[in-house]
């Protein structure tokens, strides 16, 4: 019986893990779980994010909201908002969308929003940006403009300060879009901004003073407005946390993890793959320009690259004197992945999920300052500059990490794995006899419907998918049910009705009961079911529940032809319909 017991305890744990993973992954979501327990018993809710991304120009963009989407899932963070910035802004902004909504995270959770050309000078459309995304729908082209992201910031920021809340600011892009929203709500922003986390760099001057490294590529976008954002963020006293490039190239991942990610099936795992050859074989001819004006930056030049992005120099190749790979010749010693956004994305999950993965171990940097009246130390964290670098332990947690939750993300997705806040339970007011009775006439037959099959079968309604549902039930079968010698058949979960008490009692062990109510509607219960019978309650939390609306979601006993089973299929009542 304690063996039992600890079984079902594992349950829940085993279904927030993806399949598939390598055994060192797997031990990442380990820590990952036992970091977010504890948030739990502290009663630790995740934290706000608001993104800004110019998602397309490079691939790490994609897999940082890939990454986020899974600390979303995992209840690390709260995506609150994502505002897609650089030329062409629009472009970018749908791009996003449809990419979040692939992940499983949609609008009316994660709402998106176009933000500035944020540069001075035009920015270059490259043709792999927004070519193959087979996450983009064909319809999306023709769809209206996204809405501004300085309405978005100004909307969330106002919901945040009523709330109580302080937001943390994840930028990956450049920083005019943030600065200007800084310069026309200053006290909004100081008031409301709990830790800013930045892709790029910055050192203390003699001065004292926080200043934008111009190197970075994000500082180079608008480099006046990075120096004004600097200073707004030292003299508020804001937090901080920069993931340098050094950190990026310190720790690159292979090229075998994209073909991992493209081997998800997932439609974001066949774009990056494809995206990163052609991204960094465009890369590569820029670098071989004569010209270094025409280069990325003046520095990285061909033998920088061979470097810092292949393995060329550690594999045998033609033997043609010094000759270097020219063209398309340098694909097969395309081995280095280096993910600039991802690092800033995994960062924003709080010093604790930092501390247990032990990585990003940085150096604080302390400035004061004197703000209304008392002395402020603002704490200026740097993940890795000039003059520190990361010991080999630290390389190899990182990349472990980052691949790990890369592919999670997608795996999760594809398994349809729940949420920390997808719990689903049964309770029988312990009365299982009549239930039994009366709807198990010979087989309970608990079928979930794919979210794809199922949306879009009545307007007004949002459906939600089951797909996480069916994971813990299946799991429940294979690591509980099937040593008790219960026959089962885990397409469709078949449960005998001569043991419904002890299958029931089982599951009620294993999911427990919390969040939202869900009652079943009597109306759609046999005749035979005795209208003086107590409604079963159950509970069901999807991710995507829009954050502080609280709706009534009913689930249905939909009749098949052969009388004896019976489909649950859950809705969720679109906003402004309770029952």
């Amino acid at each position: 019986m304690l063996l039992l017991l600890l079984h079902i305890l594992c349950i829940w744990n085993c279904a927030l893990i993806p399949e598939y993973l390598q055994r060192v992954e797997t031990q990442v979501y380990q820590k990952l779980i036992a970091v977010a327990q504890r948030h739990e018993k502290s009663g630790q809710k995740p934290r706000p994010i608001v993104v800004i991304t110019d998602v397309g120009k490079d691939y790490d963009d994609l897999a940082a909201l890939t990454v986020l989407k899974e600390l979303h899932r995992l209840r690390f963070v709260e995506l609150r908002a994502v505002v897609a910035n650089l030329m062409p802004s629009d472009k970018r902004a749908r791009f996003a969308r449809n990419a979040l909504d692939s992940l499983g995270l949609e609008d009316t959770e994660v709402p998106v929003a176009r933000g500035t050309s944020g540069s001075l000078d035009e920015h270059e459309e490259l043709a792999h940006e927004f070519s193959g995304t087979g996450f983009v729908a064909k319809s999306d082209q023709s769809a209206g403009s996204p809405q501004d992201g300085q309405d978005l910031l100004f909307h969330i920021y106002q919901n945040a300060r009523s709330m109580g809340e302080k937001l943390y600011l994840l930028c990956l892009s450049s920083l005019q879009d943030i600065n200007e929203f800084a310069s026309n709500h200053p006290e909004l922003v100081a008031e409301n901004t709990a830790e800013v986390h930045m892709q790029g760099g910055n050192y203390i001057s003699k001065e004292g003073n926080l200043e934008p490294d111009c190197k970075a590529a994000n500082n180079r976008f608008n480099l006046d407005a990075a120096k004004e954002w600097h200073h707004f963020i030292q003299t508020n006293g804001i937090p901080s946390y920069t993931y340098t490039k050094i950190a990026a190239f310190a720790a690159p991942l292979i090229s075998e993890v994209f073909l991992e990610l493209e081997a998800t099936g997932h439609p974001i795992g066949a774009y990056l793959r494809r995206v990163q050859v052609e991204q960094d074989l465009a890369f590569y001819k820029r670098a071989c320009e004569n010209d270094s004006e025409k280069r990325f930056a003046p520095f990285m030049d061909q033998k920088w690259f061979l470097a810092n992005k292949t393995n060329w120099h550690l594999r045998p190749h033609p033997s043609d004197g010094d000759a270097l790979p020219t063209g398309e010749e340098v694909i097969p010693y395309l081995t280095k992945i280096v993910l600039y956004d991802v690092h800033a994305a995994l960062g924003v999950a709080g010093e604790d999920v930092i501390s247990e993965l032990n990585i990003f171990k940085g150096k604080v940097r302390c400035i004061e300052i004197h703000k209304a009246g008392s002395k402020v130390v603002g704490r200026h964290r740097i993940s890795c500059d000039d003059q520190s670098t990361m010991d080999p332990d630290e390389v190899n947690a990182t990349v472990v990490a980052l691949s790990a939750l890369m592919k999670g993300s997608l795996l999760a997705v594809q398994e349809g794995l729940p949420s920390k806040k997808f719990e689903v339970g049964f309770s029988l007011h312990n009365s299982v006899s009549p239930v039994t009775r009366n709807i198990m006439v010979s087989n309970l037959t608990i079928e979930m419907l794919p979210q794809e099959k199922i949306r879009g079968r009545k307007k007004g309604k949002a459906y939600a998918s089951l797909r996480g549902f069916a994971k813990l039930i299946n799991s429940a079968c294979r690591r509980v049910l099937l040593p008790l010698g219960l026959p089962l058949d885990l397409t469709d979960l078949r449960l005998p009705l001569r043991q419904p008490s002890v299958v029931l009692s089982i599951f009620h062990l294993v999911f427990l009961s919390v969040n939202l109510s869900v009652i079943l509607l009597s109306d759609n219960l046999p005749p035979s079911f005795p209208s003086s019978y107590p409604p079963i309650s159950h509970s069901i939390s999807p991710s995507f529940l829009l954050r502080g609306v609280l709706r009534i979601a009913s689930i249905r006993l939909v009749k098949k032809q052969m009388h004896t089973n019976w489909v649950p299929v859950a809705y969720i009542d679109s906003p402004g319909s309770c029952h």
